[in-house]
């Protein structure tokens, strides 16, 4: 019994180990910075450049100069407003609304759709790639939309680089899950 007594602080020191470490390991990317605008919060990580235009924010890891003419490069671009603003009559659900947007921004080809539960909104969200009206070269991304009621809806556009894509898309996915709509 003695020889078992002196082997629980090794036991213990063990698990309280294997504790601290799980606690420390980063469950997705750290988004440690937001901006808002439009009625719309996007976290993003702290050293990320950031712009805002009226109910547009973009974000890159690049400087990102003119956003209406972009480099191409990690670009996460999120809007939010009211769909009489900014959408043709007729928009009856997330579908319609996706269609929309993807023939508005000229997003090349869009593919299968999934739905994204966020912490408080469900995205409607469609692969997307190709040459896009903003950028002069091949991206690789998605777009995923949501309507609030009858009268607002965010839209956020994800893309990279294809040859950057998978460096970039857990940090999208991540920004996409914390966006808050107000």
């Amino acid at each position: 019994m003695i020889q078992q007594r002196k082997y629980w602080p090794i036991i213990l020191a063990a698990v309280l180990m294997v504790s601290c470490t799980c606690s420390l390991l980063s469950s997705g990317p750290r988004l440690a910075d937001s901006r808002s605008a439009g009625g719309m919060t996007v976290h993003f990580p702290d050293d990320w450049y950031s712009e805002r235009e009226d109910e547009i924010l973009v974000f890159s890891p690049e400087p990102i100069g003119d956003f209406f003419d972009m480099e191409p490069q990690p670009a996460f671009i999120a809007v939010s407003g009211y769909l009489d603003d900014w959408v043709s009559e007729g928009i009856r659900d997330a579908d319609d609304l996706l269609d929309e947007i993807a023939d508005e921004i000229r997003a090349g080809s869009v593919g299968r759709t999934d739905t994204v539960e966020g912490d408080d909104i469900t995205w409607l969200r469609a692969t997307a790639e190709g040459d896009f009206d903003i950028f002069d070269r091949s991206v690789t991304g998605w777009i995923a939309v949501t309507l609030q009621g009858n009268a607002k809806f965010a839209f956020v556009l994800a893309v990279a680089p294809d040859h950057a894509w998978d460096e970039y898309e857990n940090i999208f996915e991540a920004m996409l899950e914390k966006v808050e709509l107000n």
